[in-house]
């Protein structure tokens, strides 16, 4: 074996080389029919964009590459010849040449973990950081080290300088010493995880992980938003307390003037105008009502309360 895991990690490994066949098979057996073409035009091919080419089913079929078996070339021999087939191919041709920016991964469509590992063996794990990975990656391995290689994809730019400026608001100007992608920035700056994929260094981390940690952080929110909703709701019931306070002193007040006015208007001997009657009515009406409200709001307060 090339490589060894601890056993409580053997769950998670099957789970990554499983996403990492379903990803990588198809872009084989992709590579298959390129490889049979190269290998039915032999040296009259070279220079020839033969990834453009399609042959017939005989032709496939003379063209058996080593490591299929003669039962599985054959089902790829028919499937390459199918109308179905061609339909899809002319349809995912068509959908990636109408797109101008169609491009961002142009590193031989080599997985980031393994694009990392080349360079730290190369260059040292300084140089092997997830942002500068992600670069690598995009700009194309081998231009990359030849110094040839440039990040042309706008969406690619784009996707780069969000990163970088969510990563700055998060930890500071000192954000760029951390070596590895943050998953939680990703996710957050980038609205979750679209198909279920990370936009940049994929495969490199733990969905779950980031998932836990982000609901972490949702759950903390929420609390500190309850709290303060919880301060703001008690700064108002004394608001309200203190209002209540003030109405019932100025309205001992006003029942003192009008008793001082009743005591008055008997010394002497003169009747209270109508309309200052009509007056003290209308608002010991409002009063009335006033209490009922503050009764029924007060026995709602303590049904909340218990």
């Amino acid at each position: 074996s090339f490589f060894t895991a601890d056993d409580e990690l053997l769950e998670e490994l099957d789970q990554n080389i499983e996403k990492y066949c379903q990803d990588r098979v198809p872009k084989i057996l992709c590579q298959a029919r390129v490889d049979a073409v190269k290998k039915f035009y032999g040296k009259d091919g070279k220079g020839q964009k033969l990834s453009n080419v399609e042959l017939d089913y005989e032709q496939y079929k003379s063209c058996k590459l080593d490591w299929f078996s003669d039962e599985a070339w054959n089902a790829m021999c028919h499937w390459w010849t199918s109308e179905k087939y061609k339909e899809l191919r002319k349809r995912g041709q068509e959908a990636r040449f109408t797109n101008e920016d169609y491009a961002q991964q142009r590193g031989g469509s080599l997985p980031f973990p393994t694009i990392q590992q080349n360079l730290e063996y190369r260059f040292g794990p300084e140089k092997a950081g997830g942002l500068d990975t992600y670069k690598v990656q995009m700009a194309g391995f081998k231009a990359s080290l030849s110094g040839s290689g440039k990040t042309l994809s706008k969406k690619v730019q784009k996707r780069i300088v969000d990163y970088s400026q969510a990563m700055e608001k998060e930890y500071g100007e000192e954000w760029e010493k951390r070596n590895e992608l943050d998953g939680t920035v990703m996710y957050q700056t980038f609205d979750g995880l679209k198909h279920g994929r990370f936009p940049m260094g994929n495969g490199s981390l733990k969905k779950a992980e980031v998932l836990a940690t982000v609901k972490h952080k949702r759950t903390r929110y929420s609390g500190s938003s309850y709290q303060a909703m919880q301060r703001q709701n008690e700064e108002l019931q004394q608001e309200v307390a203190e209002l209540r306070e003030r109405d019932a002193r100025r309205e001992q007040m006003m029942q003192h003037q009008q008793d001082l006015l009743k005591a008055l208007c008997q010394k002497v001997n003169i009747d209270i105008p109508p309309t200052i009657l009509t007056s003290w009515e209308s608002q010991q009406a409002r009063t009335s009502e006033s209490r009922i409200d503050d009764s029924n709001n007060s026995e709602q307060e303590g049904v909340h309360a218990e």
